[in-house]
């Protein structure tokens, strides 16, 4: 797995320093992990990718369960802390297994404030778990389905004790409000919320028309500035028989591409979100256009 972060060294937490800690480029500021460039295609090695991914994530149920029989609090801070470095294990097992590529990097010469509203393009899940690993200054909430916090382990205890915002995909539009507006509150104590104003994945990889309404619900809780990400390479894992297919062949990128100021006036989430949009989508489009030339 080829990891590239572009960041100025001082951008980085302690936590992400560590695990970006090979190789650094002190001059630059990009911080390149290589693995080397195997690839596979339903081979055992993907199969061996599977199980450990299967046994990461029912080792991180247990322990987050086990705190919660004595304190919801402990279980809490386990998540938290977890959770960054959960997601950059997952990564590690892929470039190990199948040799997946994943790049970070950071399009702009501004601190990302934090906190922010993180709005990004959406291809597939493995969006939430970059997310995670490339942002971990920040203390994200998404606004994800509701289906996502039952039945999957690990990951939808983290979604419930974290107090993600799951939007039932259908009918109780009511609690869908409800859980936006929480979210524009637990701003106001730290919490990044991340939006994918697409609504729902792209499976193409093409962007979709960007919605206002979560962001809007969310600048009328806490007023924040606008931090616009581009991810490109996931909508080619959207599906389990797509990752048996794909993943050694894959690369995954995502970019910090705009920092915007919080909207104002009338308006002021339309034309924020315009400039998202915009800003993403150039970014892909280079991407595709640079996969084309290989």
């Amino acid at each position: 797995m080829w990891i590239a972060t572009h960041f100025t060294p001082g951008e980085r937490s302690e936590r992400a320093q560590h695990l970006y800690s090979i190789a650094t480029d002190s001059q630059t500021g990009v911080f390149p992990l290589h693995y080397g460039t195997m690839k596979s295609k339903g081979t055992p090695r993907t199969f061996l990718f599977f199980v450990a991914v299967i046994a990461m994530l029912i080792y991180w149920d247990f322990h987050m369960k086990f705190r919660l029989l004595f304190s919801v609090r402990w279980g809490q801070k386990y998540a938290g802390r977890e959770v960054p470095q959960m997601s950059m294990a997952l990564f590690r097992q892929a470039r190990q297994h199948t040799g997946f590529q994943l790049e970070f990097s950071n399009g702009v010469d501004e601190p990302i404030p934090n906190p922010c509203v993180i709005v990004a393009n959406h291809q597939s899940l493995v969006d939430i778990v970059a997310l995670l690993a490339f942002l971990q200054d920040h203390q994200l909430r998404f606004a994800a389905k509701q289906e996502l916090g039952k039945w999957f382990p690990g990951v939808s205890q983290a979604l419930r004790l974290l107090r993600h915002a799951l939007i039932p995909r259908s009918g109780n539009v009511s609690r869908g409000l409800r859980e936006l507006k929480r979210l524009g509150r637990m701003a106001k104590h730290g919490v990044t919320p991340v939006i994918f104003p697409e609504g729902t994945r792209s499976r193409t990889g093409e962007l979709r028309p960007f919605n206002t309404g979560a962001v809007r619900l969310i600048q009328t809780e806490a007023s924040l500035p606008i931090v616009a990400v581009a991810v490109h390479g996931g909508y080619r894992l959207a599906h389990m028989t797509d990752i048996v297919d794909n993943i050694g062949s894959s690369r995954y990128r995502a970019r910090i591409v705009k920092v915007l100021p919080p909207p104002t006036g009338r308006g002021g989430v339309q034309e924020r979100l315009r400039e998202c949009r915009a800003a993403i989508e150039e970014q892909v489009e280079a991407w595709k256009r640079e996969d084309e030339e290989q």
